[in-house]
C-alpha cells in the first residue's frame, strides 16, 4: 500500500492536499528552504507538535493511533544535519539506538 496522504491540513501548506508515497517507489520531495518538506515529513512520523487536520495513513492504519513501537517499524526520520537528532550524538548510534529499542539485537 505505502504512505497515504488525506485532506493534509495546515498553516505551513498554503493550501489542503492529498498525496500517495507508493510502497516499492522512489518520490523525491523538493522545495525551497523553509517551503515544509521537513515539516510534513515530522507530520508523517508524528515526531511534531505542528497543527494539521487530515489522515496520514500508513499500510492503511492511520499513523497516530499505532503504537510507537509500530510506528517506527513503518517510518523514522533523520534530520538534514546527522549531528542533530533525537537521543545520540550522531546517525549511527541513533540507527544502533532506534534498532536495539524495536527488537533487532546487533551484533
Amino acid at each position: 500500500m505505502g504512505l497515504e496522504l488525506r485532506a493534509i491540513q495546515s498553516p505551513i501548506f498554503s493550501e489542503p492536499f492529498d498525496f500517495t508515497f507508493h510502497a516499492q517507489a522512489f518520490t523525491l520531495l523538493v522545495g525551497s528552504s523553509g517551503s515544509g518538506k521537513s515539516s510534513l515529513f515530522q507530520v508523517i512520523a508524528q515526531v511534531s507538535s505542528l497543527p494539521y487536520s487530515g489522515q496520514v495513513l500508513i499500510d492503511g492504519s492511520e499513523v497516530s493511533q499505532l503504537s510507537i513501537i509500530a510506528r517506527v517499524q513503518k517510518v523514522g526520520i533523520l534530520f538534514q544535519n546527522p549531528n542533530h537528532q533525537f537521543t545520540m550524538e550522531n546517525l549511527f548510534e541513533e540507527l544502533i539506538f532506534t534498532l536495539e529499542n524495536i527488537g533487532y539485537h546487533l551484533q
